[in-house]
């Protein structure tokens, strides 16, 4: 019985792991530049008729550089259509917004999975996925609450008599939990899937 609930608990672990690794590899599959980063500041104006937003990050970490042997960037400009800015000939401020787009706030801490936009900035992939933030930065488990991993667990139970007096404990019994993943085992995870994009000849350079 007991290889039985080993045999169990490390299928489900596998199988999570792989659940977010798939996860992370759609993301991958289109992006050029991957980074932990924090929004410092956004500015917006009109382009073309239309409202443009570029919003500038502080690169902690630049998860991409060393795969792809460039330098590690320290800031990233991301453009988004949309935003709120002063009209040039009525001179009222107007707001665009993009329903399937995801806003970025500032201060925020995230994961950033882009592609250049062709203009010399960068551009967020499609969906909501491309920006998986981050929350307890500074502290000494930082997570992902977007992603899950499983964790294996201990606990004792109390045995009780009748009379309600605890007498002994069971042994301990290892019982699987579901918790967010951490930062630290998302960045090993996206590093290793970009080595591999790399190995196979699919991975981007810019």
């Amino acid at each position: 019985m007991a290889r039985i609930n080993y045999i169990l608990m490390l299928s489900l672990l596998l199988f999570c792991q792989t659940s977010n690794a798939n996860s992370l590899k759609s993301q991958l599959k289109n992006a050029e530049v991957v980074v932990q980063g924090r929004v410092m500041s956004k500015q917006s104006e009109w382009v073309d008729g239309q409202i443009m937003t570029l919003t500038h990050i502080l690169v902690r970490d630049d998860l991409t550089a060393a795969v792809n042997g460039h330098a590690a960037k320290k800031n990233l400009v991301i453009s988004q259509l949309g935003g709120t800015a002063l009209h040039p000939q009525l001179n009222v401020s107007v707001s665009q917004h993009l329903s399937h787009q995801t806003t970025l706030n500032l201060g925020d801490e995230a994961l950033y999975f882009t592609k250049s936009d062709g203009l010399g900035h960068h551009a967020l992939l499609d969906g909501k996925a491309s920006v998986i933030r981050i929350q307890g930065l500074g502290s000494d488990k930082p997570i992902l609450p977007a992603l899950t991993q499983l964790a294996v667990a201990t606990h004792s139970q109390a045995a009780i008599t009748t009379a309600g007096v605890e007498q002994k404990s069971k042994p301990h019994k290892a019982v699987l939990k579901q918790e967010a993943l951490t930062l630290m085992n998302a960045k090993a995870r996206i590093r290793k899937l970009l080595s591999e994009r790399k190995d196979k000849g699919l991975g981007n350079e810019k």
